[in-house]
């Protein structure tokens, strides 16, 4: 028998395959959360648990009324919006760091990667777009995004890129190109790593 759990924010769909056959079960996403943290608690009672974390969570640390998640996505071809131009262009590896004080996303970090394997040796770039200051952080205006629980950090690399951007900040890469002129030219193309802005970081570094 296969078990596979889907979960958005309407709740959790509970897929059982049992002799060839699937069986769909809706069930709501607190019922869902505790049953999984009774299970998770039973068979490491003397360990500390995290709660359920969204898909591509490297780490998860905590201090009372405050946390962070580390997350990574993959390259991809995604939107971005330019003042109020959109284009579809090439991200490379980004690596998330969510820090959520009082279920309130606190501040954003965004480092590029070049490695589609991260390790703790992995090297850190600066997020090469727009809205991002030196050392990471990400500008988020007066958005105050609230997060109810860890897993629903998933939603949060497209929040922001729905989110308008402009040259208000630096440049954070080496191509030499500035607003439309640099989404032209990665527009449907992956980003080039030659330009990518080291930080002299690692990954480690985060935790």
């Amino acid at each position: 028998m296969q078990i596979v759990c889907r979960i958005s924010e309407n709740g959790a769909e509970i897929e059982r395959t049992d002799n060839g056959i699937s069986y769909w079960h809706n069930v709501d996403i607190k019922s869902f959360l505790n049953v999984f943290n009774e299970a998770v608690y039973q068979k490491t009672p003397e360990g500390h648990v995290s709660p359920l974390l969204p898909l591509g969570t490297l780490g998860y640390k905590e201090s009372t009324g405050t946390y962070s998640v580390i997350m990574y996505r993959e390259p991809r071809i995604a939107g971005i919006i330019f003042e109020e131009r959109s284009y579809q262009v090439g991200y490379p590896g980004i690596v998330y760091m969510f820090v959520v004080t009082n279920q309130i996303v606190a501040t954003t970090y965004m480092y590029a990667v070049k490695e589609r394997v991260v390790k703790p040796d992995t090297e850190l770039f600066r997020y090469p777009y727009f809205n991002a200051w030196a050392d990471g952080r990400i500008c988020m205006g007066t958005n105050h995004i609230p997060i109810e629980q860890p897993w629903q950090l998933h939603k949060m690399p497209d929040i922001i890129t729905a989110m308008p951007s402009n040259n208000g900040l630096p440049a954070n890469n080496q191509s030499g190109l500035l607003g439309d002129s640099l989404l032209k030219a990665v527009e449907n193309k992956p980003f080039p790593d030659e330009w990518l802005t080291p930080m002299n970081k690692k990954l480690k570094n985060l935790f």
